[in-house]
């Protein structure tokens, strides 16, 4: 069942579809990390990449969280 909803999370992202709130959408997708530090970890690295492309990247906050959950859907796929 949560591999669905990893799917369906990951084509929404794909296709560039609004999701009011990434933040929530990439602690659902972090639920399914058995392993409490690299839950953890992914966790700050979402937040640090939002952050990131937010205060100097220049991009509104809906869109640097969008881009840090696509890179948080690509390393969780990646395994690293």
């Amino acid at each position: 069942m949560r591999i669905d909803a990893v799917k369906f999370l990951h084509e929404v992202v794909n296709r560039n579809r609004s999701v009011e709130d990434w933040a929530r959408a990439a602690a659902a997708l972090l639920s399914g990390v058995d392993d409490g530090d690299r839950r953890a970890d992914l966790r700050m690295r979402f937040e640090e990449r939002a952050g990131i492309a937010q205060f100097d990247g220049g991009l509104d906050r809906m869109e640097a969280e969008r881009l840090a959950y696509k890179e948080l859907v690509q390393t969780m796929e990646g395994g690293r």
